[in-house]
């Protein structure tokens, strides 16, 4: 956890994994109710990153943990996406006010990450391309995500369409409960709120 207490918000995106159909076959759909023509964007039911040498990847929604604890929100978003014989991997530090809306422009860096800093990564077996220039555009429309990544590095630059959906972490006292005390020395317990009944998760509580 960070020791200054500007309140910050870190998101952290990989974009991730999904199951196979059969053979090493991967599929994805259109979100219910999405009529867009076929040359528009659209947005899925998972993720979908179409790269510009024409490799699609895809995989499940872009799931984000929002951790709360004393003076700051960290947010890591846990997704892998992959075609048939590779990965293709980002992650994305926003500020706090970037979601569940907002839209940006972040620097690609190697990490450690910072907020508006994103790091992107290509693997193929054993071997890994990562870049270390351009950036990731960006926009959380409060249900979909599009990304945009701009990179010099070979089979890094991309589109990227998902949906995404958040999971929020609070001390046990937001939710009534005692701490079990448990975890390395200064480390900052958290619990599943669930519900998304607690003052600070309502606001990533799924939208009907």
């Amino acid at each position: 956890m960070l020791s200054h207490s500007r309140k910050h918000l870190h998101l952290l995106i990989v974009l991730g994994s999904t199951a196979t159909m059969g053979c090493g076959e991967t599929s994805y759909t259109r979100a219910s109710g999405d009529n867009s023509p076929d040359d528009q964007p659209v947005a899925y039911t998972g993720t979908l990153v179409s790269t510009t040498d024409g490799t699609k990847f895809v995989g499940d929604k872009i799931a984000i943990d929002v951790r709360n604890g004393p003076g700051e929100v960290q947010v890591d978003a846990h997704v892998l996406a992959f075609s048939q014989a590779e990965s293709w991997t980002a992650m994305l530090r926003l500020p706090s006010d970037h979601v569940p809306k907002g839209t940006g422009t972040a620097q690609i860096r190697q990490v450690p990450l910072q907020p508006g800093v994103g790091y992107v990564e290509r693997h193929k077996g054993d071997q890994a391309t990562k870049a270390d220039d351009g950036t990731m555009t960006y926009e959380f429309d409060g249900k979909h995500a599009r990304i945009r990544v701009d990179s010099g590095a070979p089979g890094i630059s991309a589109s990227l369409d998902a949906t995404y959906a958040f999971r929020c972490w609070v001390p046990p006292s937001e939710l009534g409960l005692a701490g079990t005390g448990q975890g390395p020395p200064g480390a900052v317990e958290v619990v599943l709120d669930e519900s998304f009944k607690s003052a600070p998760c309502v606001r990533y509580r799924p939208q009907q």
